[in-house]
């Protein structure tokens, strides 16, 4: 519910996305398509352990020592028995046979937000946690349906380019992608 008197918000400024490096990437120990990521947000508490479902597409040393974008304001979730704090963000093609991370723009670093270009974030500052999995899981289906590729492999966040962004995939597939996926897996304790 908006208020009148407040400034309509786009929905995209209430995520953080943020540029990560991936410093160490092992196989979950209990789910066996997932990586369990130690990933430099450039905050102060150190890496952040992220759960991905990449395990199936993409060899470790796709996402060893590799800058990321991460989806860094989500509620922590338990990804059987492993804590997910974040989600690496991927492209893919449509029947997901087809992944590849996306790659922040060159000169990015750990910790910067990404914005879009032509979209006004004003004041706004994006969410303390999202949980995209229940109570902001319609927001968040919303934003993700018009996250994709352009065809210069460049995402885009409703037909706009980034701004800061700059995301690209690493190889030459992503060209046959169209939609930007999100890798993390609903929690589960085991």
């Amino acid at each position: 519910y908006q208020k009148s008197n407040e400034p309509v918000v786009n929905p995209i400024a209430r995520f953080s996305f943020v540029v990560g490096k991936v410093k160490t990437v092992k196989e979950h120990p209990n789910a066996d398509g997932c990586y369990v990521e130690e990933i430099d947000l450039g905050e102060a508490s150190g890496p952040r352990e992220i759960v991905s479902g990449l395990r199936n597409s993409l060899p470790p040393e796709a996402l060893q020592d590799k800058l990321v974008v991460v989806l860094a304001n989500l509620v922590p979730a338990k990804v059987r028995g492993v804590t997910s704090n974040g989600m690496v963000m991927c492209a893919s093609n449509k029947d997901k046979s087809t992944m590849e991370i996306l790659v922040p723009p060159a000169g990015a670093v750990p910790g910067e937000r990404l914005t879009v270009s032509g979209v006004d974030f004003g004041e706004a500052e994006p969410d303390a946690a999202m949980d995209i999995r229940k109570k902001q899981s319609k927001l968040w289906k919303k934003v993700s349906k018009v996250l994709k590729t352009n065809s210069e492999n460049v995402a885009c966040y409703d037909g706009s380019p980034p701004h800061v962004l700059g995301w690209a995939s690493q190889g030459g597939v992503v060209n046959k992608c169209t939609n930007i996926v999100m890798q993390h897996l609903i929690g589960t304790s085991a």
